[in-house]
């Protein structure tokens, strides 16, 4: 999912198709709906944030989908993105911020790159709002560097646009090539790239003379943004949009679409947005000089952008405020508010907005008469527009300058004019012109004075045919504009008939799965009637079946009423013949759907059956499974002519969906009584697979029992040697002390070996006490499924040991390599079974025929968690053939010859289902076998063993 916007008619179809979304894709659905709506109704928004922060919750807890698992973090960061672009648009900075450094550091631990950008450059926006203006730059470096990491090319351009609509207040032509270059207004650019890309070159346009040209990119800018639902872009681009044509002098449409972004700003109720479409038609209105207004509008909107301190919105309405004062007359409250304006550090005026309060104010002080004050704020502001190479700001500096007592003003005038005369398309102002020829008047430059006046008069006279010009290319431009919006709107509306269309048939899609999903013919007609019900005007229902006549007769067919709604109540049974003149049998004998539309009774007699619907539309459709007739479905309505070829087409559909199902559930309904008579042999299969396992497991705990008499025969058969003996030697001293012939070497000898005996007692009792106690752990292991913890190289030995008569008959041997600090919470038992059943494998299969076989049974840690054991041995090997089918059930290579074919297959499931693991096994034919096992050094809890 790439999360950049969406357009009006695919949010459209994602919200219709969300109910049959599952698993990932509803919540990868409910994500995209929050991210649209963002900018577009925040309550909307902030419900389908809540609605996906708690079913993501939900399925992090229940859901096996390990696709949903591992997207849920990257899901729950864009929902935590949202919220904080819905604090940002409530002008809730800081908080603003906090949320969005939260989801950024949230995407970085989930390696989204996509989502990290997005984190950084909506962090760079709410900096900028800020007036942070290092800092913004700074993320928006961060953003772009994601961005290219990431290969995401929609992103970057939409990215470098932007940067690029900030750069033409700084420097329109550098800008303007930049555009031309890197973004052609001609290409067709995906909706987020459109619309930076539309606006700066609006900007340029209305920057260097060509409002025109500046209205057709603001206005698909405003098009783009309230098509991916993006309302705080759009509303810049529609005021922008205004501004080109006040431009222009067409007043009406100007106001019109200042007052329509008003509206739209005060229904979002965003500060920033609502601020600056204030400010907008607050200048409109100050340009118009109908100041009492505009002092409304902007009061209003600089209360608005105070909430954003520091933006550059609240930087032009504080201006436009002063400038405002100014124009009114007010020269002592204008002086006051641009010198408090200069004063200010929250306030962070730009180079141009420095530029128009340097010279507002220096105009205020010439009206009061303050000239040393004033020819010092001309002085900075000329300095200041030489700096920015803003000749037209020059020019204003220079035209206040010459209004100074002791200035040299014939000489700021001439330069000013000249000044102008390096600009392109520019022509000096009538203004300019009077006060250059009053000037040389006053300094008896008669001549000059009087060519410069009727440059004035000619100036003023080009500036009204100026002005109908820019009146009749507004309207020019309003033409076009409503004829392409005319073209737009047919080009909606047959995009929304194919909309309709493909979410028609996508309903169409999942309806049918849903139906043909039933096996029972029952649900399938209510499954039917549910979803007719739902697109159709259906009052009645009616499916009637195919009854074939019973076996042995020659019968004509019948259609029987198999389901009937009419009106909410169930229809009584019905039987049609198939050869009748009912318009159903008709409809079944020719399969062909039926369309009949009936005319209100005017003949007075009355064609409706008392107590049934009045129907005037009825449509038949036969019910196909390929060449078969199943049955005749029919759909009625009260109304005149509600059937048309859209629902012609959805009935036909469901008809096909309704026949498909019906035969699939007759065919479940002939193999369910198979299935039901093979269900009792498979039970007397699944106890005799039972019988077998248990046999196995009994074996292996006869080969226990033999290990255990073996290796206690030893050291107890030992001691009855010892202890018979020891009983001799005291009988032989007891008759000797009797008969009083006792010698002390006698004496001495028995004490030295009754002390040797009772040595010798006690080592080979001990060595059978030691036996026991590993053998009763053993026991109890292999005859229960007991977790604990436990050595595993304990265990791997007391399993040899059990094991060792076994293999010293045939002489084989087991070396053990197992870490010693290798310790499991596991089953001690099953595990043990595991390895005894390889070694009983190995030495029946592996060395059948043969002495000397060796067996190895290592063991080392695999990862922090896993434990890597390994059982190889030097036998003949399996074939290739063999190798993918031993451990299946009762597969053997020695049938009839003592081998079940169960033992693989128990160890098999006891790894996978008891121990958590997984087995693998590898041969060479002629140099041995390998069993590989990958276990948990933790196991998952587990139930009994599996059968």
């Amino acid at each position: 999912m790439e999360y950049l916007f969406l357009s009006k008619s695919e949010l459209a179809t994602l919200g219709q198709s969300l109910p049959l979304k599952t698993g990932l894709d509803h919540a990868q659905a409910l994500v995209e709906l929050a991210w649209y709506w963002r900018q577009t109704d925040s309550r909307q928004a902030l419900a389908w944030v809540e609605a996906g922060e708690r079913g993501l919750a939900e399925r992090r807890d229940q859901t096996p989908d390990a696709k949903l698992t591992a997207a849920i973090p990257s899901l729950q960061a864009r929902l935590l993105l949202v919220r904080a672009e819905l604090q940002f648009l409530a002008a809730e900075l800081k908080p603003a911020l906090q949320t969005a450094l939260q989801a950024e550091a949230r995407f970085e631990t989930c390696q989204d790159l996509a989502g990290l950008g997005d984190a950084q450059w909506l962090c760079a926006q709410i900096l900028e709002d800020s007036g942070q203006a290092g800092a913004a730059a700074a993320a928006m470096d961060a953003a772009q560097t994601t961005y290219q990491a990431a290969g995401d090319a929609d992103r970057l351009h939409a990215l470098q646009a932007r940067r690029l609509t900030r750069s033409v207040f700084e420097d329109p032509a550098a800008a303007a090539k930049a555009l031309q270059q890197s973004f052609a207004p001609e290409r067709h650019w995906p909706l987020p790239v459109a619309f930076w890309v539309s606006s700066a070159h609006g900007l340029v346009c209305a920057m260097t003379g060509d409002p025109a040209a500046s209205i057709k990119h603001f206005l698909r800018a405003y098009e783009v943004g309230l098509d991916m639902g993006q309302l705080r872009f759009a509303l810049v681009a529609g005021s922008n949009a205004a501004e080109s044509f006040l431009r222009l002098g067409d007043l009406d449409t100007a106001l019109t679409m200042h007052e329509e972004q008003l509206l739209l700003g005060r229904q979002v109720g965003w500060p920033a947005s609502l601020g600056l479409c204030l400010f907008k038609l607050g200048s409109a209105m100050r340009a118009l000089g109908r100041l009492a207004e505009a002092r409304g509008f902007l009061q209003e909107s600089a209360q608005q952008l105070a909430k954003v301190p520091g933006s550059r919105s609240q930087a032009q309405v504080l201006v436009e405020l002063a400038e405002l004062e100014l124009a009114d007359g007010h020269c002592a409250s204008a002086a006051e508010a641009f010198e408090a304006l200069l004063a200010q550090r929250d306030v962070k005026l730009s180079a141009d907005l420095l530029l128009i309060a340097h010279l507002g104010q220096a105009a205020a002080l010439l009206q009061l008469g303050q000239q040393q004050a004033a020819s010092a704020a001309a002085a900075t502001a000329l300095n200041l527009a030489k700096n920015l190479g803003d000749v037209l700001g020059q020019v204003k500096a220079l035209q206040i300058a010459a209004q100074m007592p002791d200035a040299a003003h014939l000489q700021c005038l001439q330069q000013a004019l000249a000044l102008a005369s390096t600009i392109k398309g520019y022509a000096a102002t009538p203004e300019l012109l009077q006060q250059l020829a009053a000037a040389e008047a006053a300094a008896g430059q008669h001549q000059a004075a009087y060519e410069h006046g009727l440059a004035a008069h000619q100036a003023y006279c080009n500036s009204q045919t100026a002005a109908v010009q820019r009146r009749s290319v507004a309207l020019r431009v309003k033409y076009e504009l409503e004829q392409a919006q005319a073209q737009t709107a047919l080009h909606r509306q047959a995009a929304e008939a194919l909309r309709e269309t493909n979410a028609t048939l996508e309903s169409l899609g999942a309806m049918g799965r849903e139906i043909t999903a039933c096996l029972r013919a029952e649900s399938v007609f209510e499954t039917l009637h549910k979803h007719v019900d739902q697109l159709l005007d259906a009052s009645c229902f009616l499916v009637f079946m195919v009854a074939e006549p019973p076996a042995g007769e020659v019968a004509e067919g019948q259609l029987l009423l198999s389901y009937g709604i009419e009106n909410g109540r169930a229809l009584a049974p019905e039987t049609l013949a198939l050869d009748g003149d009912s318009v159903l049998a008709r409809c079944a004998r020719e399969r062909e759907e039926l369309l009949i539309n009936l005319a209100p009774e005017s003949d007075g007699a009355p064609r409706q059956i008392p107590g049934t619907l009045n129907t005037m539309s009825l449509l038949f459709g036969p019910l196909l499974a390929g060449d078969r007739l199943l049955g005749v479905l029919s759909i009625q309505s009260p109304h005149q002519h509600a059937y048309g070829d859209r629902e012609r087409f959805i009935f036909k559909a469901l008809c096909a969906y309704g026949a498909i199902a019906l035969d699939n559930a007759a065919a479940y309904t002939r193999t369910e009584a198979a299935q039901q008579q093979t269900h009792a042999a498979l039970l007397e299969l699944r106890r005799v697979q039972r019988d077998l396992i248990e046999r196995e497991k009994l074996a292996a705990l006869g080969s226990l029992v033999a290990g255990v008499a073996h290796e206690l025969n030893t050291p107890i058969g030992n001691s009855l040697l010892v202890a018979s003996t020891l009983q001799s030697e005291s009988a032989s001293l007891a008759l000797a002390l009797q008969q009083g012939n006792l010698r002390r070497s006698q004496l001495d000898q028995f004490s030295g070996a009754a002390e040797n005996a009772c040595s010798m007692l006690v080592r080979n009792l001990a060595r059978a006490a030691e036996l026991v106690s590993s053998f009763k752990q053993l026991a109890a292991d292999q005859t229960s499924e007991r977790r604990r913890a436990f050595s595993l190289q304990q265990t791997c030995q007391e399993l040899a040991l059990t094991l060792k008569h076994l293999l010293e008959r045939d002489g084989h041997s087991l070396r053990l390599d197992v870490d010693e600090r290798l310790t499991l919470d596991s089953y001690p038992g099953p595990l043990g079974q595991v390895l005894s059943n390889l070694v009983l494998n190995a030495i029946r299969h592996g060395f059948d025929g043969r002495h000397g076989g060796v067996m190895t049974l290592s063991a080392h840690a695999q990862g922090s968690h896993h434990v890597l054991l390994k059982f190889e041995d030097d036998g003949h090997g399996i074939a290739a053939e063999h190798l993918d089918r031993i451990f299946e059930p009762f597969f053997t290579t020695r049938l009839g010859q003592g081998g079940s074919g169960l033992g693989l297959h128990v160890s098999y499931n006891i790894v996978s289902n008891v121990l958590g693991g997984n087995i693998t096994v590898s041969s060479v034919v002629g140099q041995g076998t390998s069993f590989t096992l990958l276990l948990p050094l933790v196991a998952p809890v587990a139930g009994p063993l599996p059968a």
